[in-house]
């Protein structure tokens, strides 16, 4: 049966017993407490704050058709929702009431999940749920997750998330691509830090207190060190002189010579300090003395020579007699790299006596 009517508040009592089963209505439109405009099929409003404007029930619970089904056949949205005062409240239990800053609310008294989104196509890519804010003209949060229970606020099962990236990177958990912004973890006191209830190993947390990062291991918080690790590397010296006193040396005189020879390490990075280690006979102790310094040195398949530095204008302080100093020769070696051969030429510029050089001793990073 096909009815054709305009239905108002006063005469729907009188005519709803004539849609029965099956009924239709169309190709017009239908009204309900309002007249319908252009822009309507069917219009329900109701005034009275204590009645429900539209309720759909199922009673047949056995079966799987859906109460209310919606479908669009053409390129428009099967729903289109205007939240123009308060918003919709959806839920079995109506524990709160809707709020003027919300389109709608969803309720769940139950175990269950108060929304659950599925995409059962698995044969085509797509977004499951995809949330956009078109507003830039404001600060509007597309994304807002809150719990006021001690569950998760939020949990992702499988995959990887991404921040800043289409498509995270499959090897990463956590895949944050940004050139204008940073990452950074927790920032706390040490008495917020050793507050944490049962802190788990690997955790990490910005102390501001102490200005340093904090890693917990083995059950401990320890400060991450910023400090460059300072590794030293020996290098033998030609002997001339195996002596007595069971240090094997090279003599030096008063205005001898004396050449040094060594790789730089593989993992060098750069060059804190490169330290000729001696001690002076009576002669030569003391300040000021007259050393020159040069040195070649160059990577594998360069010249010996490709890098050539003198310094003849530095002098010395040799200290005591017997007594051991350690001379910076670094300032010859001012472009020196990982793998570089290295000669080194001392020259004793009348320094008033013998000296005893033991090691060479390069310092790095």
């Amino acid at each position: 049966m096909t009815i054709h009517a305009h239905i108002n508040q006063d005469n729907l009592n009188s005519i709803d017993q004539d849609l029965a089963t099956n009924s239709t209505v169309e190709h017009s439109k239908l009204g309900v407490g309002a007249t319908v405009t252009s822009g309507e099929t069917v219009l329900l409003r109701n005034t009275d704050s204590t009645v429900t404007v539209l309720k759909i029930v199922k009673d047949n619970a056995a079966s799987f058709a859906a109460a209310l089904r919606v479908e669009s056949n053409a390129t428009v949205s099967a729903i289109n929702s205007q939240h123009t005062g308060v918003g919709a409240i959806i839920g079995h239990a109506f524990t709160s009431t809707a709020s003027t800053s919300d389109c709608v609310r969803v309720f769940n008294d139950g175990s269950g999940n108060s929304v659950k989104i599925l995409k059962s196509n698995a044969t085509t890519s797509g977004t499951c749920l995809d949330l956009e804010t078109i507003n830039t003209s404001n600060s509007d949060t597309t994304l807002k997750v809150k719990t006021a229970g001690t569950g998760a606020a939020a949990t992702f099962e499988g995959g990887s998330v991404g921040v800043g990236v289409t498509t995270p990177a499959a090897s990463l958990l956590l895949d944050l691509v940004s050139t204008t912004q940073s990452f950074g973890p927790p920032s706390m006191t040490t008495t917020q830090r050793n507050a944490i209830s049962s802190p788990l190993d690997r955790s990490l947390i910005y102390n501001s207190t102490t200005n340093s990062l904090n890693l917990r291991a083995a059950s401990n918080w320890v400060a991450v060190s910023t400090t460059s690790v300072i590794k030293t590397q020996y290098f033998k010296l030609e002997i001339t002189n195996n002596l007595s006193d069971g240090f094997d040396v090279a003599r030096i005189s008063t205005s001898g010579v004396f050449n040094a020879s060594f790789i730089v390490p593989d993992d060098f990075t750069s060059l804190t300090s490169l330290l000729l280690i001696g001690y002076p006979d009576s002669g030569a102790a003391g300040a000021s003395k007259d050393i020159d310094l040069t040195s070649n040195y160059g990577g594998n398949g360069q010249s010996k020579t490709t890098h050539n530095e003198t310094d003849t204008s530095s002098t010395f302080n040799l200290g005591s007699e017997n007594v051991f100093f350690e001379l910076d020769m670094s300032s010859v070696f001012s472009s020196l790299a990982a793998g570089d051969r290295c000669g080194l030429r001392i020259q004793h510029n009348t320094v008033g006596g013998n000296v005893d050089y033991i090691r060479l001793e390069l310092q790095y990073e």
